[in-house]
Order: structure tokens, then sequence, then C-alpha cells
């Protein structure tokens, strides 16, 4: 049986790079029996397969009338078979969306499915989520700040949509399905360990040294913090979504000059607050599912308060 490798995200942990990086070298990938398949992907992402499946919070990827789950499915094996990889590597970050992990064991049945997951520290990545939310959403329905955002997140209805947050319950989910042993969780945090994202990607899918990774890089990188307050404001006054959009354009591209500004970043008694939250879910991934890592999930030290905190 074919192995295949899912990497499910999660988000803001390097997926774009990575997919930007595997789909480039679809050819050289390819010549070593390795296969990032060209079915159901919408940029270097497999967001169509994944679309189909019942993950997604985009309401055009919902639709996608022009083809059904069966289409891809058969155009999925067809590739599949054409080629005659010995591994198959698919990768949508929003398979960590509420789904049903069933309907993905289905579509792969075929196949030996290996879960590949990174997590990043909560106080990291909720920064980034809101880093990410103030630069896409031109009519935000949260207060201003990172409170309110916060706060936003833990309203009955988004919560659901954002029930990812919870790792402990993500992990479990397709642990259910898939197996414990094919449930590889690995940590995300590129200055406190030795091995890139790729290098740790390199060695779990057994991808040869021929394939360098080394050239890769990161995309989506943060932007400086008046910049992000700046397109905040923008993205709450009266103005049109084509004005907004321009304005948030000029902006990020002024940024790209600024790269050494300082970066948006939670006080540290939030932090500590944040990460005290889900501690026990980290030990817990550690144990159970940690690959590359000891007996505590993230390395990095915790903040400490400031006295004039």
């Amino acid at each position: 049986m074919r192995k295949l490798f899912l990497h499910i995200g999660a988000n803001k942990t390097g997926s774009t790079a990575l997919q930007f990086f595997l789909n480039s070298n679809y050819l050289k990938l390819l010549e070593e029996g390795f296969l990032y398949p060209r079915v159901g992907c919408i940029g270097d992402s497999h967001l169509g397969i994944s679309a189909k499946l019942g993950f997604t919070s985009d309401p055009e990827l919902k639709t996608l009338a022009d083809i059904n789950l069966a289409e891809i499915h058969t155009q999925f094996n067809k590739e599949v078979n054409l080629h005659t990889p010995h591994t198959v590597i698919v990768s949508s970050e929003s398979f960590v969306l509420p789904g049903d992990p069933k309907a993905v064991k289905r579509f792969f049945c075929d196949f030996d499915v290996k879960i590949v997951l990174y997590l990043r520290r909560h106080d990291h990545w909720l920064r980034s989520l809101y880093n990410q939310a103030v630069k896409t959403s031109y009519n935000p329905s949260w207060p201003r700040g990172i409170n309110g955002y916060l706060q936003y997140l833990s309203t009955p209805n988004i919560a659901k949509q954002v029930a990812y947050i919870n790792y402990r319950w993500l992990v479990s989910r397709w642990a259910k399905e898939f197996g414990e042993s094919n449930v590889f969780c690995i940590p995300y945090e590129p200055k406190f360990r030795e091995k890139s994202l790729f290098e740790d990607f390199h060695e779990i899918a057994k991808i040869p040294q021929s394939i360098d990774f080394s050239a890769a890089h990161r995309l989506n990188e943060s932007i400086p913090e008046r910049t992000l307050f700046a397109i905040d404001y923008i993205n709450r006054t009266n103005l049109s979504v084509d004005r907004k959009k321009m304005l948030r354009s000029y902006l990020l591209s002024q940024s790209e000059d600024n790269k050494n500004e300082k970066k948006f970043d939670f006080s540290n008694e939030l932090k500590i607050k944040i990460l005290t939250e889900h501690i026990d879910s980290y030990n817990w991934i550690a144990t159970n599912y940690g690959f590359f890592c000891g007996t505590t999930f993230f390395s990095e030290p915790w903040p400490k308060v400031d006295v004039s905190d």
C-alpha cells in the first residue's frame, strides 16, 4: 500500500512556504518517487480537496460547482496511477477546521496515511492569527485591539469555527480515525530548534537529500506594529472596500522597507495567561504524539513578568 503524508497545517506554521516548495519541485520529487498531486491544488495548496471534503469556511471554496467530490477522487487516483509513486504528499491547512476526518479516511482509503501536524505555541500563534485577521478583514467584527479579538474568538459561533485552538481536541479527532501511531505532531518554533520546518518534513517523509530544502524560505512575514495599527484603523472607516485595499497595499509595500521596525506583540502577562490555559495539552501531546521533542512539547522558555508590569 502506498504511503500518503497528509500535512494538515496548522495555519501560521510555515504551511505556505512548505506548499510552495513542494509544488515548485513537482518534477524533482516525481523523479524520486514522490507525488505532490496537481489534482485539487488551488495555488500551491490542496484546498480543492479539503474544501470538497467539508473543511473550509470560505464560501467560494464551498461551491466549487465545476467539479464534485467523486470527480476529484477519480482524477486524483488517475494521477497517482499514471505516475506510480511510492509516496504521495497532500497539504492543506484547512484540514484543521471543523470537518469529518472520516470523510478524509474514505477519500484516501487506498493509502497508508500519515498525518503531519505542526503546532505553534499559543502566544505566538494567536498573535500571528491577529496579524492575519487585521490584514485580511476589511470590516472587522471584533472590537479594536488584541483583547477585543481574543474575546471575539471565544464567542459561541466563532468558537465553533476555531475549535482547533484546542490542540488536544484537534489531535484526538485525527488520531481516532487514523490511529495514534500515524499522527506526527511537530513543534513549530524556528528560533529554538536546530532543524527547520523543511528539514523536519524532509526527515518525516524520507525525502532523499537530492531534493534540497535549504533554498526554501518563509513567506507571510510579520509587518511592523505601526503598519498593523494603521491598517486596522483604515478597515474600521466608512471607505469603500476598493479604497481600503488600495491603502492596505500601499502600507504593506512601504513596510517592506521597514522590516527592522518593532513588531506587534502581547504583554508578558497576557502570554503567561494564555500559556497557562494550554500547558496541559502541550504535555499530553509531547507524551503521546510528540515528534522531534522531549518531555515538553515546546523548548522556548516562558516569558517573565517584569516588576513594572
